[in-house]
């Protein structure tokens, strides 16, 4: 299933940095609530609402509910980079309640024309803040494998359409089969998913090429509020695609499918 989230919330940057920490408070478990004190506050808003240069894992996470009619629906965006791990990743999922079905998928990325552990999200704070993981107007971001074939021992990827330059890389199985499709270019120009071809030296392998993308903007008076979060998701394994769910800033805008954001929450 295929559904466009847009999400206006609010959210912060997660962060892992290596060194040394300080040990963690005990927990207060009576008694009214004691204010951290601002010498222990790590956080300084706006700026760590910004990428942090040079940090090995980023990711801003975000969950809700969605409203439409009568029926309702939970959703999840997350985009993350693992900069000391070689790559990163956007996950989305949505759960459609009365009809008791979930759909969601994982693309990884590569770090070159397909990601820019630099450049994914805005680091300066005096600019308006922005986050994206894939391209709405590019057709490929990752591949699904459809069939792994048999008898592999080494396989190559290659892409055709009314594009150019999108290529990729396998993975095998422990049983000779294809296990994944990386996409190490998104290529340029295509207006649809190309057509992918697997060649090697076994048989049967299949697969199928899809586009998702995760993109978060905010304004540089006050990133931490008014967020515009957008994803696409496209369901892993079906590949189905369905409504488009937009709803404004206000939260309860109708859009164009008629399912209506009328909360919403930022998780980290």
């Amino acid at each position: 299933m295929g559904a466009l989230l847009v999400v206006p919330s609010t959210g912060l940057a997660a962060q892992a940095t290596a060194g040394s920490y300080s040990p963690l408070p005990q927990i207060q478990t009576t008694g009214a609530p004691t204010p951290i004190p601002p010498s222990s506050v790590v956080l300084s808003l706006p700026k760590d609402m910004y990428l942090h240069q040079g940090a090995p894992t980023e990711w801003w996470w975000y969950v809700g509910t969605l409203h439409s009619g009568s029926r309702t629906f939970g959703f999840e965006i997350n985009a993350a980079s693992f900069i000391s791990q070689g790559f990163a990743f956007s996950q989305l999922s949505l759960s459609d309640v009365k009809n008791q079905q979930h759909y969601q998928r994982t693309t990884p990325y590569l770090p070159g024309k397909a990601f820019n552990g630099s450049t994914w999200a805005q680091s300066n704070p005096t600019k308006a803040w922005t986050a994206g993981l894939g391209s709405q107007t590019q057709q490929l971001s990752g591949v699904q494998v459809t069939n792994a074939g048999t008898g592999y021992t080494h396989a190559s990827v290659t892409f055709t359409g009314d594009g150019k330059g999108a290529s990729g890389k396998v993975t095998l199985n422990s049983k000779g089969g294809v296990g994944g499709v990386l996409v190490t270019n998104p290529g340029t120009g295509y207006t649809k998913p190309p057509k992918v071809v697997v060649t090697g030296d076994g048989t049967g392998a299949t697969a199928t090429a899809f586009n998702s993308w995760v993109s978060a903007t905010a304004p540089a008076s006050n990133p931490t509020k008014n967020m515009h979060v957008q994803g696409l998701l496209v369901d892993d394994p079906t590949m189905k695609r369905s409504r488009t769910i937009s709803p404004s800033r206000r939260s309860a805008n109708r859009s164009t499918s008629g399912a209506v954001a009328s909360t919403r929450r930022r998780r980290m």
